[in-house]
């Protein structure tokens, strides 16, 4: 289950439902238009989800394209001042040993940040604070 204090409206999210609940065990990637305690709204449907009915989407080289994202030597990145560091491709450079967590790093001035993401919601997230845009990712 997602933190519901990592969740904000705008973030993607891959909804399930149980057969009783509205959707019949459809399972699809929704947006988040609202949150309310331990539930969540998404575009295109009234109904408020509990969380135990979203899970997070993990990254991947696709979603990163779908992103805007490049590749390049380095890592992705989507301008000269952030990049997407495959931690099992950083050569020893800090102590990134989990495996499946990408490294987030955003340069301003000499000042470098670096975090582990795994999900999309994080990559939206991380994006939104740094910017102050959303982060539009096409995953339908």
């Amino acid at each position: 289950m997602i933190n519901p204090k990592e969740l904000r409206q705008g973030n993607n999210v891959w909804v399930t439902f149980t057969e009783d609940q509205t959707g019949y065990g459809k399972d699809y990637v929704g947006e988040i238009v609202g949150i309310i305690e331990n539930k969540v709204r998404v575009k295109g449907d009234w109904h408020w989800i509990e969380l135990y009915g979203i899970s997070p989407i993990p990254l991947s080289p696709e979603i990163l394209e779908k992103a805007g994202f490049n590749r390049d030597m380095e890592g992705w990145y989507l301008s000269a001042y952030d990049k997407l560091y495959d931690p099992l491709e950083m050569n020893g450079v800090g102590d990134y040993s989990q495996r499946n967590t990408t490294i987030f790093a955003y340069k301003q001035g000499e000042h470098i940040l670096r975090r582990g993401i795994r999900f999309v919601h994080e990559l939206q997230n991380i994006h939104f604070t740094l910017t102050g845009q959303e982060l539009t990712i096409n995953l339908k």
